[in-house]
């Protein structure tokens, strides 16, 4: 054997070891192919909501919930019937009351649950977490809050809610935190209850290659929304300006990512080519998870100019089930009716609501 081929051998091993040794993310990250499941392209129909001024959905059975977040109307929420196509109510108004506001109030997340039939939504309004009533909303005519809890507020920290009053949060930024290194900015995920953290979680070994990283916007690569299993303690993060999904399974303890195989990696960094390309939205039930992607549209679009992304079908393991090509129907934010078994999607430069047949 040539000495060269033996130095390669040899060499090899120290290789993966080092490269290993340099990972960015601490836990376990599984490859993902898009072209290695079925693909189904999908059409949507535009509804007669007028969504004009709502930065995000957010819907519960059959009910969808706008946030205006424009300052146009006088409440800070819109509730529509998705079943007839109408406005029902409008609720939230600036106030110290119990069922009032102090800021512009945020749904953070696609979480809702159910107390006695109602439909509780945990609402962020500027790190109080309130629980918003949305039945009695409804039949009241007025936002109804049944409890509130301290956390972080939307700008710093991404929250859902698991049992016992349990808060899960996936800090991107820590403003009030008398930070001064740059390497403690990494974004943490935090349990926390009674507002006390009660465990931190470290999830980087290092920010990505990135020059443009500075204290005051190092967290601007890690944004995203978490998702929580309905009726389960797992949560998922899907990255809106990186190939990842981030798995937290609490109840085992079980952590890891998944990638999109062939796109940029933690390890790769960013560019301004692939910022917001990434998992711009993402929905769940208690079977799968739907993920808006845009992270290969430069590619496809310019094959197909119809081309508007995708919607990714995971299950709850990360194991890609399917893919959906949408075509004709420009949005950029989703969410799942389970009730109506339909997807809805939201363009928010233009107001148009579409529904697509899931």
């Amino acid at each position: 054997m040539k000495l060269k081929n033996v130095l390669t051998l040899c060499i090899l091993p120290l290789c993966l070891v080092s490269c290993g040794k340099k990972s960015i993310y601490k836990y376990e990250v599984r490859e993902v192919s898009i072209d290695s499941v079925p693909s189904k392209g999908i059409y949507g129909t535009e509804l007669s909501i007028d969504l004009i001024g709502t930065n995000s959905l957010f819907v519960a059975d059959s009910l969808l919930v706008a946030d205006i977040q424009n300052g146009s109307k006088p409440y800070f929420f819109e509730i529509y019937n998705l079943n007839t196509e109408s406005l029902v109510t409008g609720i939230g108004m600036y106030g110290r009351a119990k069922y009032e506001f102090l800021s512009t109030p945020v749904i953070p997340t696609r979480q809702y649950y159910t107390n006695d039939g109602d439909i509780i939504v945990p609402v962020n309004d500027n790190g109080l977490i309130k629980e918003l009533n949305l039945t009695q909303s409804v039949s009241r005519n007025n936002a109804v809050i049944e409890n509130t809890y301290k956390g972080y507020s939307y700008n710093e920290a991404s929250t859902v809610i698991l049992d016992n009053d349990v808060q899960f949060a996936y800090r991107y930024a820590r403003p009030d935190d008398n930070i001064t290194e740059i390497k403690d900015l990494l974004p943490k995920a935090e349990l926390i209850k009674d507002g006390k953290v009660t465990r931190s979680i470290e999830l980087f070994n290092s920010f990505m290659k990135d020059h443009r990283i500075n204290k005051d916007r190092a967290e601007y690569y890690y944004w995203g929304k978490l998702l929580k299993k309905p009726d389960s303690d797992i949560v998922v993060l899907p990255m809106f300006l990186m190939n990842y999904m981030l798995f937290f399974n609490l109840e085992t303890d079980d952590f890891y990512a998944i990638h999109i195989d062939g796109f940029p990696t933690f390890q790769d960094g960013i560019n301004g080519e692939t910022a917001g390309r990434c998992f711009l939205s993402a929905t769940a039930t208690s079977e799968y998870i739907y993920a808006y992607y845009g992270g290969d549209f430069d590619i496809v679009y310019e094959d197909n100019p119809d081309y508007a992304g995708r919607i990714l079908k995971f299950d709850w393991e990360g194991n890609l089930i399917e893919t959906y090509p949408i075509h004709d129907a420009v949005i950029t934010d989703i969410a799942y009716s389970e009730t109506n078994k339909k997807l809805y999607g939201l363009n928010v430069y233009s107001g148009d609501l579409y529904s697509f047949d899931f």
